[in-house]
């Protein structure tokens, strides 16, 4: 349930999108903790597989939204945007300016990485 409702809230908004991030690590943890009961019980059938892909597939989903929290003020500054496009010539302004200040982003952050070393 907790990785049914983290990709539902996923699809919101910031500061909303957030609590998905910790739904699904909650998620993770849960499905981590089936997962060894299962395999400590030596369940027979696929429960265990079938666990194994559902914990992946939590982490799968808790590191892209990640991705798309950690540039808080560049994914704000997306969804002004797109608010207020009306035409697609103007989503697909918004999407490009979203590129390229994320590329401005990951620059800064390289640019800030190198030189603290």
């Amino acid at each position: 349930m907790l990785l049914v409702a983290s990709v539902l809230v996923s699809a919101l908004p910031l500061p909303w999108r957030v609590a998905a991030l910790v739904l699904a690590v909650g998620a993770a943890v849960a499905g981590v903790r089936a997962l060894v009961a299962a395999s400590r019980a030596r369940l027979a059938g696929g429960l265990v597989p079938m666990l194994a892909v559902g914990v992946a597939l939590t982490l799968l989903l808790a590191t892209s939204t990640l991705q798309t929290v950690l540039p808080w003020s560049v994914q704000v500054e997306r969804e002004d945007c797109l608010r207020g496009a009306l035409t697609h010539s103007a989503q697909a302004g918004c999407e490009q300016d979203y590129q390229d200040s994320v590329q401005d982003w990951l620059t800064g952050l390289r640019d800030g990485a190198g030189s603290a070393g």
